[in-house]
């Protein structure tokens, strides 16, 4: 459970680049957060840019940031959830095969 928690503190990420590997280990948690944003999200009509992937904001929120800045989502500080851009998209599902292999994921 500890390490749950350490994963999801805002100042984790932060912590770990002064450490010898930390940005290896910041580029992993960016990866797999984005991983986990795309498997648990929903299709969801974006006027005017047409239906995209949304997902809820339960993850780091300095990490959030990171891929927002990097073009992967879309986010807002009104909204409890952010949408996958494209490039996003398209990366989430390449993090799926590196990570799971090349099983066929079954998403809802």
């Amino acid at each position: 459970m500890q390490e749950i928690n350490l994963l999801t503190s805002n100042n984790y990420a932060e912590e770990r680049l002064n450490e010898e590997g930390g940005v290896q280990l910041n580029n992993q948690i960016e990866e797999l957060t984005l991983m986990l944003l795309y498997l648990t999200a929903w299709e969801e009509e974006a006027r005017p840019f047409g239906v995209h992937k949304r997902s809820l904001k339960c993850y780091c929120s300095r990490i959030l940031d990171q891929l927002n800045a990097d073009g992967l989502l879309v986010s807002s500080d009104k909204s409890n959830s952010v949408f996958l851009t494209s490039e996003g998209t398209l990366r989430a599902q390449a993090l799926v095969k590196k990570y799971l292999g090349e099983k066929e994921i079954q998403l809802s």
